[in-house]
């Protein structure tokens, strides 16, 4: 079995202790963030990866997607707060 899911399962439920990041090929890696994706939670395994202090082995190509999911999850975040406000504000007045 790949070892991409058990680390991406330990890693969000914040683990990352008990993977061993220094198996994982360049295959693994990309699976890894692929997988992630896949699932919807590249932001929470950015997110999981930066608490853990990034494992030294995370390709910087992987870094960066990360980083734009996350970024990208909290800018739409932000535009649909900003709705909703506008939105509860509109209704406050009616």
């Amino acid at each position: 079995m790949n070892a991409s899911l058990p680390a991406l399962r330990l890693t969000l439920v914040r683990q990352p202790d008990r993977v061993a990041w220094s198996a994982f090929s360049l295959a693994d890696w990309s699976l890894l963030g692929a997988t992630a994706q896949a699932h919807g939670v590249a932001p929470l395994l950015c997110q999981a990866l930066e608490a853990a202090g990034w494992p030294e082995r995370v390709p910087s190509h992987l870094r960066r997607e990360l980083w734009v999911a996350y970024h990208a999850t909290a800018a739409r975040n932000l535009f649909i707060y900003r709705e909703l406000d506008r939105i509860l504000a509109c209704d406050a007045l009616a």
